[in-house]
């Protein structure tokens, strides 16, 4: 009997890893969060019936949660900051590409940072927490019909990064 593919070395390192902005963020990371539909429920009077009106996803809210180790982690982690969310004045704030295998399960590629957590330190290990909300370009409306392929307002931020070599198993 063969084991899961989480259980191979290389897969399983890809649940631990984080891409984001084309960048390996250093430790390890996981991905909280999940997909919504946003529901109109409307409720008959005088009756235990309701009616829903599905009104389509909600952009996914992500926390992105990650342990870093070792001291060189930390270094490369707050060098990363800035580029990840910027803010100082006039600096161009921009979706990211992400991947993970949670966020690829999920179909999604490309997220805006809504907020850093400060770090904490606990048994020698620092936790942080990154929220993103995922991000869809807005759709170019051609007369009554939206185009079914929207060109991004913003290029979503795409680097090579050396965990391309790795790939899951299939």
């Amino acid at each position: 009997m063969t084991s899961p593919h989480w259980e191979d070395p290389v897969s399983a390192g890809l649940w631990d890893s984080l891409r984001l902005g084309g960048t390996s963020i250093p430790g390890l990371w996981t991905v909280r969060g999940g997909l919504t539909r946003r529901l109109d429920v409307k409720v008959v009077r005088g009756s235990d019936r309701a009616y829903i009106k599905d009104q389509g996803y909600d952009p996914a809210k992500l926390e992105l949660v990650g342990r870093l180790l070792t001291a060189e982690q930390w270094a490369t982690m707050q060098a990363l900051i800035p580029t990840i969310h910027p803010r100082r004045r006039g600096a161009l704030r921009q979706p990211l590409a992400i991947y993970h295998p949670g966020t690829e399960y999920l179909g999604v590629s490309s997220v805006y940072v809504e907020s850093i957590e400060a770090p904490s330190l606990q048994d020698g290990v620092m936790h942080l927490t990154i929220r993103v909300l995922e991000w869809v370009p807005k759709p170019e409306k051609r007369g009554k019909q939206v185009n079914a392929t929207p060109k991004p307002d913003v290029a979503v931020t795409e680097a090579p990064d050396p965990l391309d070599k790795l790939t899951p198993l299939q």
